[in-house]
């Protein structure tokens, strides 16, 4: 699903969780997910690069994207900011999935975001899995008494976004030390 932009991931993330538990769940549900990002990367370099920009040649995203990546490139953040987009939904996936070969994000740095990035959301989804599982076991159990806490709630939503800004703080380190390289006499290599 992943690899050809089909959305409902997250759906079978939360139902491999209530089948298989949480730590065979989560494993298997991260290693499909980048991977199948991994596939819909390779196959926008290999087979749709200039489809994309063409069909995307008047949006504001391919183009905020552009300078960001340019951005972050010239200062070597580059994979503090692939982070970010996939923590974050600033940016949908897939679109970061096509589009990142335009820009010529290297496939390591775009596969290590990637590894990283989705394992909060990941979790939470297979976590709810298992949570469903357990609180309809709960109810079948006429002995359990489920406890009613909500399984996305602001607690949750706020963490995601903690460990989001988390992945920015390497670039506002070197911006505070100094060490950011903002010099702009180096020259730009067009591909």
């Amino acid at each position: 699903m992943q690899t050809f932009s089909v959305p409902g991931t997250i759906f079978l993330n939360v139902l491999c969780g209530a089948l298989f538990g949480l730590p065979i769940a989560f494993c298997m549900t991260l290693a499909a997910g980048t991977l199948g990002a991994c596939s819909a990367f390779l196959m926008s370099d290999l087979f749709a690069k200039s489809l994309v920009q063409r069909l995307f040649a008047s949006s504001r995203h391919l183009q905020t994207f552009r300078e960001q990546v340019t951005k972050y490139k010239r200062n070597n953040n580059l994979f503090y900011f692939m982070l970010f987009l996939r923590i974050t939904p600033i940016l949908p996936n897939w679109f970061v999935n096509i589009s990142s070969p335009i820009f010529n994000i290297p496939f390591a740095i775009f596969f290590g975001a990637t590894l990283l990035g989705i394992a909060p959301q990941t979790f939470i989804a297979v976590n709810t899995g298992v949570t469903i599982s357990q609180l309809s076991d709960a109810l079948l159990d006429s002995n359990s008494a489920a406890n009613g806490n909500p399984l996305l709630n602001v607690n949750t939503i706020v963490t995601l976004f903690g460990i989001a800004f988390l992945a920015l703080v390497p670039v506002l380190v070197k911006r505070w030390t100094g060490m950011d390289n903002t010099d702009n006499t180096t020259s730009n290599k067009s591909d």
